[in-house]
């Protein structure tokens, strides 16, 4: 991975808690030709949403339990989940790591 035009090895992307979507019709760039038009790449992104649902998430988790009416207030308020079914549903599994240290 790239970062401040350097090249980071042993990049773990699940501690970020990330996860990455590849198009199946995707061009391989090289970095300078990436480089240079990446506005115009993120922003054919941002105009093709990737569609989900509710059913496609299997936890929400979450740092701490003080976070939760955050999240939850951001799930409401969210225009992804279109009724209040599929919102309470995603909102059904948030889980925090207090929690399920707790429950160790």
């Amino acid at each position: 991975m790239w970062r401040n035009g350097k090249l980071t090895k042993d990049t773990c992307f699940y501690n970020e808690r990330e996860w990455r979507f590849v198009p199946k019709n995707i061009t391989l760039l090289d970095k300078c030709k990436f480089e240079k038009n990446k506005d115009t790449y993120q922003n054919k992104l941002k105009t093709s949403p990737i569609p989900f649902t509710p059913n496609d998430i299997k936890y929400i988790i979450i740092q701490e339990e003080k976070n939760r009416d955050k999240i939850i207030d951001a799930i409401k308020k969210a225009n992804f989940f279109p009724n209040a079914a599929d919102k309470e549903l995603a909102i059904s599994k948030i889980f925090s790591v207090e929690h399920i240290h707790i429950d160790l």
